[in-house]
């Protein structure tokens, strides 16, 4: 393990929660374009399911695209 990597301050980014302008145009494409801006979005993404209290990260490489229902409307 290296541990000067984690002597470095964590990288912190802003998530916005919410589809952005961007995501309302691109959530139906199914094209790389799209799957690229989306995985710049969540990659790497740390969460918490509180049902489980499970840790869960978004993969930086891959993005898996599945129909189903969207909310409000997508």
């Amino acid at each position: 393990m290296d541990v000067e990597q984690l002597k470095q301050p964590a990288t912190e980014r802003v998530f916005r929660a919410w589809f952005e302008d961007w995501e309302v145009e691109n959530v139906k494409k199914n094209d790389a374009v799209a799957e690229q801006l989306f995985i710049e979005k969540h990659k790497n993404l740390v969460f918490l399911d509180p049902d489980t209290e499970k840790t869960f990260v978004v993969a930086p490489e891959n993005l898996e695209w599945q129909r189903g229902k969207m909310v409000d409307g997508f």
